[in-house]
């Protein structure tokens, strides 16, 4: 039986239909010949030019829904369609007038065309959502080195005040301080203290 895989990676991973070619499935073969003789029957009956963008034809036909008015809104799906629409019929009137340069120009640009519109309808709600969640971890860091840049210095003084002239351990100095609604917690508080006596060391 013919089975369905998923082939590439990241935003180009994909679905295809394979077939046992090996004999060792029961079936397949004769399902593969029987798709390959279609396909044959369908270029044979139309060409292979409107075989092929027979699908692309029937989506886009699909989301215009008969609409003959121009979309304004840009790279929204009815505009995509009706643009592709556009092209395939400049290539079938190429075609038709036998004009092989011009059929091929077009062809190229209706196939760049609906493959740009494929990945925007099928990859871009996945894309935005993970720009959002970038930008805002990005933020919410920025926040955060804000928080730390405006409390580290009282941090930094009420604990020197602490183990100085109470002689408090830099643990239970940052413990006291934090007790005292000075820093976020102990462990941040200490954090910031070794930061701080680490620096001190390196660059006396």
């Amino acid at each position: 039986m013919p089975k369905e895989e998923i082939i590439g990676n990241g935003i180009t991973e994909r679905k295809r239909i394979t077939y046992d070619m090996t004999g060792k499935t029961p079936g397949d073969q004769r399902a593969a010949m029987q798709t390959l003789r279609a396909m044959g029957d369908a270029i044979k009956e139309m060409g292979i030019w409107p075989a092929s963008s027979l699908v692309a034809r029937a989506v886009c036909s699909e989301i215009i829904g008969g609409k003959s008015e121009d979309s304004s809104e840009i790279d929204s799906p009815e505009q995509f369609a009706q643009e592709i629409t556009i092209l395939l019929d400049i290539v079938d009137k190429a075609v038709q007038e036998g004009d092989a340069a011009l059929a091929a120009k077009f062809a190229f640009k209706a196939g760049d065309l609906w493959r740009t519109a494929l990945m925007k309808w099928q990859w871009e709600p996945s894309a935005l959502s993970g720009q959002k969640y970038q930008r805002a971890s990005e933020v919410g860091a920025a926040a955060r080195r804000g928080s730390v840049a405006d409390h580290t210095p009282r941090v930094l003084s009420e604990m020197n005040r602490l183990i100085t002239e109470s002689g408090l351990t830099a643990t239970a100095a940052a413990r006291t301080a934090a007790k005292n609604g000075i820093g976020t917690s102990l462990g941040a508080n200490r954090a910031i203290w070794q930061r701080h006596k680490k620096k001190h060391v390196t660059n006396p």
